[in-house]
């Protein structure tokens, strides 16, 4: 077993074991599975990593870079095994921001998808207070990374960066639009404000009593006045035109 099938293989136990963080995923998911398209084509997630997706919504197929026995397919999402306009749906949780080329995904993305099919996406986000929390995270942060400049750089040696969704959905995200003009922004949606982080993850301590966090899912729906100053995560929607 690989140091990424462990890390898999932990995540699932991690996840068996805190109610909590199944609360705040599965709310997420229902937003995951309110935004799909309804064209007729598959459904497919990429970077399913542990899993947890597809044993919550039915007709998804599984995927991830390498392989475990509760995935269905083992691809790169950089280069989809997918013939021209037979995707459906799209979805990636926590995937992007550990590609060296995102934007050779979204080409991939442009390409499989079907006309009014969708990619959903769901990534870490960086405010001015989540990434003072972002930075105890393994993950390395790169803001410095200009995805849209003339002169073709080599893909930076990074396990992740956690500024991808920030650079492309904000920073530059008239650019991101302009490069991609067959992918419609239908929702772009900056969330995650005290539950996710006091929850501990997948890599932290649980901070707070599980009968602290009903309440502070309640207020977290409340904080979206405050999103692109504090949300930890983004939700972004594009539809194939």
């Amino acid at each position: 077993m690989t140091s990424e099938q462990e890390t898999l293989q932990r995540h699932r136990q991690i996840w068996q074991k805190r109610p909590v963080l199944r609360a705040l995923y599965q709310e997420w998911y229902a937003w995951i599975a309110e935004s799909r398209s309804t064209v007729n084509g598959v459904s497919l997630e990429i970077g399913s990593g542990s899993g947890n997706l597809t044993s919550s919504l039915q007709k998804i197929y599984a995927s991830d870079i390498v392989s475990a026995p509760w995935l269905d397919l083992t691809l790169d999402a950089v280069h989809l095994p997918f013939e021209n306009s037979s995707l459906g749906n799209l979805i990636g949780f926590d995937a992007l921001h550990h590609m060296t080329g995102p934007l050779r995904f979204f080409k991939e993305a442009t390409r499989c998808l079907k006309p009014g099919g969708r990619l959903i996406l769901i990534e870490p986000y960086l405010t001015p207070f989540s990434r003072l929390v972002w930075r105890f995270h393994p993950e390395p942060i790169d803001f410095n990374i200009d995805f849209f400049e003339d002169i073709p750089q080599t893909p930076p040696v990074l396990s992740a960066n956690q500024a991808v969704s920030y650079l492309l959905f904000k920073k530059h995200l008239v650019q991101f639009l302009a490069a991609f003009q067959q992918l419609k922004l239908i929702r772009r949606k900056p969330f995650s404000y005290l539950a996710y982080p006091l929850s501990g993850g997948f890599d932290k301590k649980q901070m707070l009593p599980s009968s602290l966090f009903p309440l502070l899912m309640d207020l977290d729906r409340r904080l979206d006045f405050m999103a692109e100053w504090c949300a930890f995560r983004i939700l972004v929607v594009l539809e194939r035109q």
